[in-house]
């Protein structure tokens, strides 16, 4: 026997079910009519015995005591002889009906037509009794409970028979009604992503909402990678980047997102046109960019009387840029890029230089110190003046303060470093653009013959990056 209630198998004997706390009705129902039919069988007996009786008594006063009347007799015996097969035929009737689960579904279908809700749930728990294998009067009795508005009763009926018919569109629609009476629209898409039955996902696809797809497979990379989220035209997607749950007040995807060095955990949804949001989906990617090697920078640190080109060069040719400053400070991407060799500075310098990827990844750093000290006829302070004396006489600049020609613009010239071509030594004049606060540099050199004086014009070589010098004359413009 089972639960008529909650379907659970009940052991022999007991009276109320340990699941739900049922009782358990052990005594068969009997139908009004059946019950009718019975009663006035049962009064036109008695009437008929009651008058017979008292006919009899009549009779008896008026005949004499020695006569009897079989006949009579045998008529009595007779109406109670059909009284019990009557009664026996009822019963029998009524216990086959009983024990009937076709005669208790009809009924309970009759019941539940006529919005008779309360006797056509005794008809169907009855017929459930009977026979809990099949499924008609269990889907039934769970229309009679969302008739009711009994929707989790109807679930608790409507979700193992899903397991057992997982191909039967009306237990998805019931399945389907209730959660949407309940506006629990989660339920229905996670409901739908469960079933392989294409058609019957067909039916239902307004609350469908598949999860996003991701343009990269999880694993290890060795660049910096952009991701693409995808899904269908009429939904957003929504991403975290913390292993969060994203939500709908959260991160809106747009455009790739990047992938940086180091562990990427990425969960993303979709949300449909209807709000319905898809079960998250999160891929971790682990990022490993390649080092690149650090720059071999020469010459060597150390003390110098003539100066040499400071160079710094990568074996590998992977891409990466080689930054440098010279003020001791820690080189970045913002730092100077070397892109031909540097003069070396006159007295005491600093050097850091670094290789960066494309991708970010940075190298051991190569740091040099070097001290120039060149022996001159002449200072740093007379081939600077030279320059000035020289652009003012040739009428490049309006005064010696470093006018410019139309007056507009305010020049100065700075001697920093030197450098060597053959045997000639030379100070570097350095020419820089004066503006309110800064002096930025023009990329304009003057090369100053250390022993004679001698102003020349300096380029530097785009092939070599060595610096070229020719004589710069006064005498013609």
């Amino acid at each position: 026997m089972v639960c008529p209630n909650c379907n659970t198998e009940l052991p022999k004997g007991h009276l109320y079910c340990e699941k739900c706390g049922t009782e358990i009705q052990m005594v068969p129902i009997f139908e009004p009519e059946v019950e009718e039919s019975i009663n006035e069988t049962l009064s036109g007996v008695a009437d008929i015995i009651v008058e017979e009786s008292d006919q009899s008594q009549n009779d008896a006063n008026k005949a004499k005591p020695h006569k009897k009347r079989p006949k009579k007799k045998i008529f009595l015996y007779g109406l109670i002889g059909l009284f019990v097969m009557s009664a026996v035929t009822l019963i029998c009737i009524r216990v086959n009906r009983y024990c009937s689960y076709d005669y208790q579904y009809q009924k309970a279908q009759e019941c539940f037509q006529e919005k008779h809700f309360e006797e056509a749930a005794v008809f169907i728990k009855r017929a459930i009794e009977i026979d809990y294998t099949k499924s008609d009067a269990q889907l039934l009795l769970a229309d009679l409970y969302i008739q009711n508005s009994q929707y989790d009763e109807a679930l608790a009926i409507l979700l193992p028979l899903l397991e057992a018919m997982p191909e039967e569109l009306s237990v998805y629609e019931r399945i389907v009604l209730i959660y949407v009476q309940k506006n629990d629209y989660q339920s229905i898409n996670q409901l739908m992503q469960s079933c392989n039955d294409v058609e019957i996902t067909a039916q239902f696809d307004q609350y469908i909402s598949d999860p996003p797809e991701f343009s990269l497979e999880e694993g290890t990379y060795d660049q910096k990678e952009l991701l693409k989220l995808l899904c269908s035209d009429d939904c957003d997607i929504y991403y975290t980047t913390d292993g969060s749950i994203p939500s709908m007040t959260g991160e809106k995807y747009h455009d790739p997102l990047t992938l940086e060095e180091g562990v990427n955990v990425i969960t993303a949804v979709s949300v449909n046109q209807n709000g319905i949001m898809s079960e998250p989906v999160t891929h971790t990617y682990q990022i490993e960019l390649v080092i690149p090697a650090e720059p071999v920078v020469t010459p060597a640190g150390g003390t110098y009387t003539e100066p040499e080109p400071i160079t710094a060069v990568r074996e590998e040719t992977d891409g990466a840029l080689i930054y440098y400053t010279d003020d001791g400070s820690e080189p970045t991407e913002e730092s100077n890029l070397y892109t031909i060799p540097i003069p070396m500075p006159l007295g005491k310098s600093h050097y850091r230089f670094i290789a960066i990827s494309n991708e970010g990844a940075k190298s051991l750093e190569t740091e040099v110190e070097y001290q120039l000290n060149i022996v001159s006829l002449i200072d740093t302070a007379t081939a600077e003046n030279a320059v000035v004396m020289t652009l003012f006489g040739k009428g490049q600049l309006s005064d010696i303060s470093g006018t410019s020609k139309d007056g507009s613009t305010k020049y100065s010239y700075h001697c920093n470093a030197a450098a060597k071509a053959g045997k000639r030594v030379y100070y570097l004049v350095e020419e820089f653009q004066q503006n309110e606060r800064t002096e930025e540099s023009t990329g304009r050199y003057f090369g100053v013959d250390i022993r004679t004086g001698e102003l020349y014009n300096v380029t530097i070589n785009a092939d070599t990056g060595a610096y070229e010098f020719s004589l710069f004359s006064i005498l013609f413009n």
